[in-house]
């Protein structure tokens, strides 16, 4: 499939050590990648806990984006900035992408379900994305 294609060629372009910490930007310690295919069962292996943990990760972005939209932009570095903006450009495009379980429970399995840190890593994979494939390919689901 062509983005993956394009994916592992950036990825070639990048020394060693770039791609074992873009491995780990994306996937934490997993070699798994993210799949917006898989069974839904698969995801829902605890699910009374986890279906909290959903709640709670999408009660922790609104807190970070009022956060955001409240405080002067000297309270968030610039990096985390743009990573949020890569977000709510997601969400603007394609919403039920990045909610869906499927999607958020790889960066909250990542995190040990700290969802402050799975939010973080949403953004971060969200802004590696938009700037590799830009933002026609941002929400694209393969």
């Amino acid at each position: 499939d062509d983005e993956e294609e394009a994916l592992n060629e950036e990825m070639q372009k990048l020394n060693v050590d770039e791609q074992v910490e873009a491995d780990q930007i994306v996937l934490g310690n997993s070699a798994v990648g993210i799949n917006l295919l898989a069974s839904m069962s698969d995801v829902y292996e605890e699910t009374k806990e986890l279906k909290l943990k959903f709640i709670e990760l999408a009660n922790t972005i609104n807190r970070i984006e009022s956060e955001i939209a409240n405080a002067n932009n000297t309270i968030f570095d610039t990096s985390k900035l743009e990573q949020f903006k890569a977000y709510k450009l997601a969400r603007e495009q394609n919403a039920t992408y990045v909610s869906h379980p499927v999607f958020t429970v790889g960066f909250l399995r990542a995190e040990h379900y700290n969802t402050e840190k799975a939010a973080y890593r949403m953004f971060r994979y969200l802004k590696i994305k938009l700037d590799l494939f830009g933002e026609e390919k941002l929400t694209q689901v393969t």
